[in-house]
């Protein structure tokens, strides 16, 4: 066994190189279960994997290492957790079960292999996360809300703060691909530039949506609990119906903003407006009296009580300029202020 250890400091690993067959024999992806909050990937996409039979039917050319990952130490026996790499192993998979003779062909050609052996799960996330933050086609949303749980459990064993983290991705993903409000205005590789659509953190919406989410729950307006993923979908779009009232009537709210270039939403659909806006909704649902949360829930009329809450707001939309004084207050605590400024302009 070929094996030549790699040396960063306080980091080593292996390099080595493996047989498409062994590949596609000893290795396994951990895929994000959200019942049982394991795992970390997203399932395999088939469009991008059937892109990469189409390649190596007639070609092999595949100089990027895979990157796995195992808990002891490796040897000619050990599985491998893929890091980096689960389509390309993927489709050597497909080709084996779909077109054997071509498999035949490839199946003894090697493949250069980087293993992090003795590994624990935050460094294998934080080490998938870092590979893949700033690529488009690889999702490493849920390894955020695995990597938050880790944290959490911690100091404490309360899933229901990783179910609040899961909803929020979840969502943002939801919006971000078909929402007329918020299409292409997250930003899930980083902070959104100067140019472009993002006007968004996918962190600073999480932030933000949980709060929102976790007082809904505490009321009982909504119910966070699921055991398979037509549940989870089923309260992932509960939550977007009651973000998408809300985002309607803050556009009824200050249409004007709405009606110019991207660049006059970065306040009010950046992490200021998002933030203090949904901070501001939360805190009115925390504050409802029990006999009025009783009628809510009852009737289903949150909706309803949103608008209400929005529509009493009397600040004007010059407040939300790019340089006037609710952009300058971009911070947990400038939220607060705006939230409160909110609160206090209700007729």
């Amino acid at each position: 066994m070929n094996l030549t250890k790699i040396d960063q400091g306080n980091n080593t690993f292996l390099n080595t190189v493996k047989t498409v067959d062994w590949l596609v024999d000893n290795t396994t992806v951990s895929v994000f279960d959200p019942v049982r909050f394991e795992g970390y990937q997203r399932e395999i996409s088939e469009k991008h994997c059937e892109k990469i039979v189409k390649y190596l039917m007639d070609n092999f050319y595949l100089p990027s290492p895979i990157i796995c990952a195992c808990d002891g130490k490796f040897n000619e026996n050990t599985g491998l957790r893929i890091v980096d790499g689960q389509h390309r192993v993927e489709a050597l998979k497909t080709i084996k079960r779909e077109s054997l003779q071509r498999y035949e062909q490839i199946k003894d050609y090697q493949i250069s292999v980087i293993i992090l052996e003795n590994v624990n799960i935050e460094i294998e996330i934080d080490t998938f996360i870092t590979i893949n933050k700033t690529s488009k086609r690889v999702d490493t949303s849920l390894a955020y809300v695995l990597k938050n749980k880790l944290n959490i459990e911690k100091n404490s064993e309360d899933l229901n703060i990783s179910k609040l983290d899961y909803l929020a991705v979840e969502l943002a993903i939801k919006i971000n691909e078909d929402n007329p409000s918020w299409e292409n205005k997250i930003s899930f590789a980083s902070s959104p530039g100067a140019k472009g659509p993002e006007t968004i953190s996918l962190n600073a919406f999480v932030k933000a949506t949980r709060r929102l989410i976790g007082q809904l729950e505490r009321k009982k307006i909504i119910k966070i609990s699921w055991n398979n993923k037509e549940e989870i979908q089923d309260c992932v779009n509960e939550v977007e119906k009651i973000l998408d009232n809300l985002w309607n009537s803050v556009i009824g709210k200050w249409p004007e903003l709405f009606k110019k270039d991207y660049g006059q939403l970065k306040i009010i659909q950046g992490p200021i407006g998002y933030s203090s806006i949904t901070r501001f909704i939360a805190n009115e649902i925390r504050d409802l009296p029990y006999e009025k949360s009783i009628e809510i829930e009852a009737n289903h009329s949150i909706n309803r009580a949103i608008f209400e809450w929005i529509d009493c707001v009397t600040i004007s939309e010059s407040m939300w300029y790019p340089g006037n004084s609710f952009s300058k207050l971009s911070s947990e605590s400038g939220y607060n202020i705006v939230a409160s400024e909110l609160k206090a302009s209700m007729k």
